[in-house]
């Protein structure tokens, strides 16, 4: 039995003042790797609540870089820049941290490309 651990991410909207409430779920493979990469949970919902938004290849790619970060998380940049969390459907696939992260993004293809093997 697959268990999901739930995010929770509240952003409130800069020009309405309204707060938007929404989850996300980690996948095993993102809890195990956010572990490894010591991005906490803490990280992964405040890239996807400021973070730059980049749909490519069937995914979302939520890009926390210097100048999305917070004013109030300022103090504590080198935590939070240049995180990228990927995302499909409300399930977090994965986090990590890129030098360069939107060059990286922007340099993928738009589809997905799977290879078939001749049998």
């Amino acid at each position: 039995m697959i268990h999901f651990k739930t995010i929770d991410v509240i952003q409130k909207d800069k020009k309405t003042g309204c707060v938007l409430k929404f989850q996300f779920e980690h996948s095993c493979h993102s809890m195990k790797r956010g572990i490894q990469r010591c991005i906490s949970n803490e990280q992964v919902s405040v890239v996807i609540a400021y973070g730059e938004l980049i749909e490519k290849q069937g995914l979302q790619y939520y890009i926390l870089g210097e100048d999305n970060i917070p004013e109030e998380l300022r103090k504590e940049k080198d935590r939070f820049r240049n995180i990228v969390v990927v995302a499909r459907e409300g399930v977090v696939i994965t986090s990590y941290r890129s030098k360069c992260p939107f060059r990286h993004i922007k340099k993928k293809s738009k589809t997905f490309y799977t290879q078939k093997l001749a049998v």
